[in-house]
């Protein structure tokens, strides 16, 4: 008899004419399933397909079969994300009514999208590099050597922006738009 795959494969087109035969002539599931090498669960749908369609041959199905995955709905994603780039794709999918999977899929694979997380630091610029060294001659040359009894800390809350929690928020952009979005997110 041929040679055929276990309960996870698919069974080949000759082995399911093969076990249409054996049932014609009287076999059970089980002694089909035995001889021809597949599972019973295997025979029942083979069997159950050939009582319910009449063929043996596949079902006819799309090579890029998308359900949810449509142009409008990536349409839609792609215009909720460029609205509001730091929402999350699960509360995306639930604003569009999307499922999860699909939503990540349409910006993972359609949009080539990337979730990037939120990189918070103070943001020095020159003329602050410039009052900070400033300030420092003016505390050494105030002290003059006397520092005992001075405390310097690194702590200081800079409230420019809204908080932010880089824990929880990402940013859906494109690999190469990285570099510019660090940029913007200075915080």
């Amino acid at each position: 008899m041929a040679e055929t795959s276990n309960s996870k494969k698919k069974i080949s087109y000759e082995n399911r004419v093969l076990i249409s035969l054996l049932h014609s002539q009287g076999l059970s599931q089980r002694a089909i399933a035995k001889k021809v090498g597949c599972s019973l669960k295997g025979v029942h749908y083979c069997l159950k397909r050939k009582k319910k369609t009449g063929l043996h041959s596949d079902r006819p199905r799309p090579k890029d079969m998308k359900t949810v995955r449509t142009k409008k709905n990536i349409k839609r994603v792609m215009k909720a994300i460029t609205k509001i780039p730091k929402i999350s794709a699960r509360k995306l999918a639930k604003i569009l009514k999307l499922g999860r999977t699909s939503t990540r899929m349409i910006l993972k694979e359609d949009l080539q999208l990337k979730p990037y997380k939120m990189v918070k630091y103070q943001m020095l610029s020159k003329s602050t590099k410039l009052k900070r060294f400033e300030r420092c001659k003016e505390l050494v040359r105030r002290f003059s050597g006397n520092f005992e009894n001075i405390l310097f800390t690194d702590e200081k809350i800079f409230t420019v922006e809204q908080a932010a929690n880089t824990q929880n928020t990402r940013v859906w952009t494109i690999k190469e738009k990285r570099k510019k979005l660090t940029k913007v997110l200075k915080v």
